[in-house]
């Protein structure tokens, strides 16, 4: 995190560091952030940054009118290696398993469209 804060442009843009030759940050901060919240959580056993973000979190739910009681579409859908992944390779892996989720009958109907995406894996199709 501290190299990331001396050496990542875009790092220290996010955080509001944008000279480059000001280097007001102690590594010591971070320690002692830790060690206070440690210190507030062995007594009470709640986390400052757990409640942090639920609130966070429950305030972004109510501003963008967010429903919970759904799961997105698209994450059952993508596996767990997406990092490994490139947009192309993704969206055949994608178009794949939802030929697979249709019935047979949407299969059929739908076989022209899919036909190209469902002759070799999404790694071979590139």
């Amino acid at each position: 995190m501290y190299d990331a804060l001396l050496f990542h442009v875009q790092v220290r843009y996010a955080l509001g560091r944008w000279d480059l030759r000001r280097d007001d940050f102690e590594l010591r901060t971070v320690s002692n952030f830790r060690l206070r919240l440690a210190q507030h959580m062995q007594p009470r056993g709640a986390t400052l940054l757990d409640q942090a973000f639920e609130h966070v979190t429950a305030v972004q739910l109510v501003a963008f009118d967010l429903k919970t009681d759904k799961q997105r579409m698209d994450s059952p859908f993508v596996a767990s290696n997406i990092r490994e992944m490139r947009r192309l390779p993704l969206l055949v892996e994608v178009r794949q398993r939802v030929h697979r989720l249709l019935s047979p009958a949407e299969q059929l109907h739908y076989a022209a469209a899919f036909a190209p995406y469902l002759r070799a894996s999404a790694g071979q199709y590139v």
